[in-house]
């Protein structure tokens, strides 16, 4: 433990000191606060109310206030753990977090580096690290030490103390040390007691730090010790049916790789191999070595044993090998794998209720250069058959790989069943129900779009709502006919997609469903995969609307449970996509009876891990839950359809041909919406999708958009040129760091200074008219006694608003909410629950689910995010169920004698807030299209 830093700031005499305490400790930073008034000491706790202690209108002066603001950010954002002494918590992770967020997406630019730089903690970036030592490897007084220099500070290593991931510089200022340089440090700290074990010590410490260009002296630079443990596969395709999987560690040349190879047939710890007159000694640990004897346990696959790695690579690798970077290694094999999909289609005749019945199956591949096969129902029987015989789901059919499903026999003896009803190849309607009765069971089965319709439509005769015994809540009349739907599709053994706006309820209506089936005893086991962010919603919403459904597990962490037979036992099942992806195996044994995938946009490339591993499960019914299943490209739809109903959107090679390639190719709004109704007419049938304006406009107060153009100050317009000039003479041009630089400035000019914490509020509202105009519209939410929420992408715009409405307006607490998952709900709930004006700065990602901020009714968008889709969900905050007042959405737009960056950004997101509305058309990336037209406006 050390002592960071304990600061007392003084302020004028009628006012209190306040005392920060900052202690280091090995995984964080330890906070407390105290006021300290006439020799009295109070330790103070979030949210502060400065009010009670000092004149707000000066706060923003106070030397103490912008420290307390970025801890008060982290606690809303529930990253600063309030202990039960009073003290405040910053785990190391978090610090980590905002220490490499340079690229983060949400931060655009290094927001988060600045946070931690206004804590006193620098990045190690600019460390210079050698390693030295005393006496030689293997004698009694061996001792590695490092010696940390910066080119200003001098050698800090020699005059101050480390203590876990820091390195104090003085009162004020320590560096933190990433990750892996702490672990090499710790390893030199600890070494070995007993001379036996330094050469494998000296092994690690050297292998590690190789890997971050740490220095050593000429002794130990000279000496060749390795201990490796990136292990990598190279893949030898010897055959259709033969593959050799050859382990290899990345840091070892090929000799040293054969000569470990030995050593580990020989179950022997390290092996020397001498070169050039000089011994290389290579050290083994039992990871390495285990996974090592693993891969090679699986070096020769054969047979079946090659489509199935393929179709599931970590089935056969280890835990440690980088399963999303090796796919692609497995995706660029030559050698596919096929699938035959048996499917079932019909077209209506010109004789009433007869229809052309067509049975078959096809041999498909999804991906673009594939060709699809259809064989007679004959070749497939004899397909199966030898598939069976040899205890397989995988055979050879024309030099390729074939899958075949699981309940293939059953379709083939349904199959000669209908061939018996046919007549001249037609089968009557009073026939259907007996056809589907044949396929309920088939995995995986394609339909057509009609014969899907004819299915629903015959399930829905007769349907009316009757509400689920077991379900303790009140559904709304569009979620009646939503659960309705579900149940249609359950019964009709179809999956489907429910693409309800946010706030309508889709988590709802499946939980009711859910509990019809607990109610039947027909619910166990049913599995929901979703993000991490939403399992705990899940589980809650379960426990409060049907509690009966009491056997909920979450199968998450290290110690998860591994036993499928246990497992299956329970009422539901939630996951994450990636712990699916280590154990869609141990999963895939369970016969689900319902498959949720939350977010299923998560899914929208068939090509990632996540895409097969749900795939890979087998479920009765399979459901797909988004707002927002399109977000890139139309294309995301096929992948989740693939899911939900295989077949219906035919091979990707055709949606690409019949509709991508039109629909990103138009230009009016007409040819959107051509190939948007054809594709609408496609899915509809296992499609369910309804808006808040149509369902909730009785209910929801009116909404006004409102723009504001605000002109440039002539700083502004200096500065703005000065980096478009630049950006013109650089070399090696991406835009992408200039138009963020281009955004900052509209946002505000301080946000590209250094000095931005030292102004004024008055200088910060004199060199901002943006900020000067929010400060405007937030003076009229006052006057009429109301909320504002604020969204801003930078993070350090968030702290420079909060000061100056805090100063202006004399707000005790205005909440900082950032972050993908980490809410304040409590800080909600009392912003919500508080009377009269108040203010809360949100980034649009964080506010994209799990928000209901109705207590507000002014949304600012003072920075625009590239996806309107994503920018309605932070409007839906205040726009949703439980809103009473009318709700004004502001969009304040800086602009200048020629167009400017916001204006364009602007320009683009209207023209694609229409089609954002729609489920269907996809919303083309709109930071490319903006760096396009920068990209022409400067050259």
């Amino acid at each position: 433990m050390f002592n960071f830093f304990k600061n007392s700031f003084k302020t004028n005499t009628s006012e209190p000191e306040i005392e920060i305490k900052r202690t280091l400790i090995e995984n964080g930073i330890e906070f407390e606060i105290n006021k300290i008034d006439n020799g009295q000491v109070e330790q103070l706790s979030f949210p502060i109310i400065y009010g009670k202690y000092f004149d707000l209108r000066n706060l923003i002066n106070k030397d103490f206030y912008l420290s307390l603001q970025i801890l008060e950010g982290a606690w809303h954002s529930e990253e600063l753990i309030e202990k039960d002494d009073g003290s405040y918590f910053l785990h190391i992770d978090t610090i980590y977090q905002y220490q490499n967020s340079a690229e983060d997406e949400e931060s655009l630019g290094e927001g988060n580096r600045k946070l931690n730089e206004l804590l006193g903690l620098k990045p190690d970036e600019s460390l210079e690290i050698t390693i030295d030592n005393s006496g030689v490897i293997g004698s009694s007084n061996f001792k590695l030490e490092y010696i940390i220099k910066d080119e200003q500070e001098g050698y800090i290593s020699k005059f101050h103390q480390r203590v876990g991931p820091f390195f104090p510089l003085n009162n004020n200022q320590a560096y933190v040390l990433n990750k892996k340089l702490t672990e090499v440090l710790d390893l030199i700290d600890n070494s070995p007691k007993e001379r036996k074990d330094q050469f494998e010590y000296f092994a690690k410490v050297k292998s590690k730090a190789k890997k971050l260009d740490i220095k050593f002296n000429p002794y130990l630079e000279g000496e060749e010790y390795y201990f490796p443990e990136d292990l990598d596969i190279d893949i030898e395709l010897e055959s259709i049916d033969h593959l050799k999987l050859n382990p290899r560690f990345d840091d070892l040349d090929d000799q040293l790789n054969q000569d470990t190879e030995k050593a580990i047939n020989n179950d022997d710890n390290y092996t020397v191999n001498k070169t050039g007159g000089k011994n290389q000694r290579v050290f083994i640990g039992p990871e390495s070595k285990e996974s090592y004897k693993q891969t090679s346990a699986n070096r020769e696959l054969t047979g079946s044993q090659v489509p199935d790695f393929i179709e599931n690579p970590m089935k056969y690798l280890p835990d440690n090998i980088d399963l999303e970077k090796f796919s692609e290694r497995v995706k660029g094999l030559k050698e596919r794998v096929y699938r035959a999909q048996p499917f079932v289609s019909s077209s209506k005749t010109d004789q009433i209720d007869w229809f052309d019945i067509d049975v078959g199956v096809n041999i498909k591949n999804e991906s673009d250069e594939a060709e699809e096969e259809q064989i007679e129902l004959s070749e497939f029987e004899r397909l199966v058959n030898e598939a069976r015989e040899n205890g397989e789901d995988y055979v050879l059919y024309n030099d390729n790989w074939v899958k075949v499903p699981k309940e293939s026999e059953d379709f083939i003896a349904g199959a000669k069943e209908v061939d018996k009803i046919k007549q001249n190849g037609r089968v009557n309607k009073e026939n259907l129900n007996y056809i589907f009765d044949i396929y309920e069971n088939i995995d995986l089965l394609e339909y057509n779009e009609q014969m899907i319709d004819f299915r629903s439509q015959l399930q829905e005769d007769g349907v009316i709502y009757q509400a689920p015994s077991l379900f303790k809540g009140e559904l709304r009349p569009y979620q009646k006919r939503g659960y309705i739907w579900l149940h249609k599709l359950k019964d009709s053994k179809l999956g489907g997609l429910l693409a309800d706006d946010m706030g309508l309820g889709k988590t709802i209506q499946v939980i009711a469903l859910m509990a019809s089936l607990k109610a039947e005893n027909k619910l166990s086991p049913s599995l929901i995969v979703a993000p991490k962010s939403l399992l705990e919603n899940w589980q809650h919403e379960i426990k409060k609307f049907s509690p009966e459904i009491n056997k909920v597990y979450i199968h998450l962490g290290g110690s998860r449970n591994k036993n499928s037979r246990v497992i299956k036992q329970s009422d539901v099942v939630l996951t994450t996509y990636s712990t699916l992806v280590s154990d869609q195996v141990l999963l895939g044994e369970i016969d689900w009876t319902i498959l949720v995938c939350d977010e299923v946009q998560a899914i929208r490339n068939q090509s990632t891990l996540k895409d097969h591993a749900v795939k890979a499960q087998k479920a009765k019914l399979r459901l797909g839950l988004s707002g927002t299943p399109v977000q890139n490209t139309v294309a995301d739809l096929w992948s989740i359809y693939d899911f939900v109903q295989p077949g219906l959107l035919d091979s990707f090679k055709e949606f690409k041909n019949n509709f991508v390639k039109p629909i990103e190719s138009s230009n009016t709004p007409e040819e959107y919406e051509k190939y948007e109704g054809m594709l609408k007419e496609k899915i509809q049938p296992v499609f369910l999708r309804r808006t808040k304006e149509g369902e909730l406009k009785d209910e929801l107060p009116e909404k006004k958009d409102i723009t504001k153009t605000i002109e440039m100050s002539q700083r502004q317009k200096e500065r703005y040129k000065e980096i478009i000039e630049k950006e013109k003479n650089s070399k090696g041009r991406t835009h992408l760091g200039t138009l963020q630089s281009l955004l900052q400035l509209s946002s505000h000019p301080a946000l590209l200074d250094k000095d931005w914490n030292l102004k004024s509020a008055e200088e910060l509202l004199n060199e901002g008219p943006k900020l000067k105009s929010v400060i405007k519209i937030l003076r009229e939410v006052e006057k009429n006694n109301e909320k504002a929420l604020i969204f801003t992408t930078f993070k350090i715009m968030q702290l420079i608003l909060q000061r100056v409405i805090r100063e202006k307006f004399g707000l005790q607490e205005i909440p900082i909410i950032n972050g993908d998952s980490k809410q304040r709900l409590a800080s909600v709930d009392r912003f919500n629950e508080s009377d009269g004006f108040g203010c809360m700065i949100l980034s649009p990602r964080a506010a994209g689910t799990g928000l209901n901020i109705t207590g507000a009714n002014h949304v600012i968008h003072y920075t625009r995010w590239w996806n309107p889709a994503v920018e309605q969900q932070a409007t839906d905050r205040v726009y949703r169920i439980g809103q009473e007042r009318e709700v004004n959405v502001y969009y304040p737009i800086m602009t200048a004698a020629r167009e400017t960056v916001e204006e364009k950004l602007h320009r683009l997101l209207e023209e694609k807030k229409r089609l954002a509305k729609n489920i269907i058309v996809p919303n083309n990336p709109i930071q490319g299209e903006l760096m396009k037209e920068m990209d022409e406006e400067m050259f």
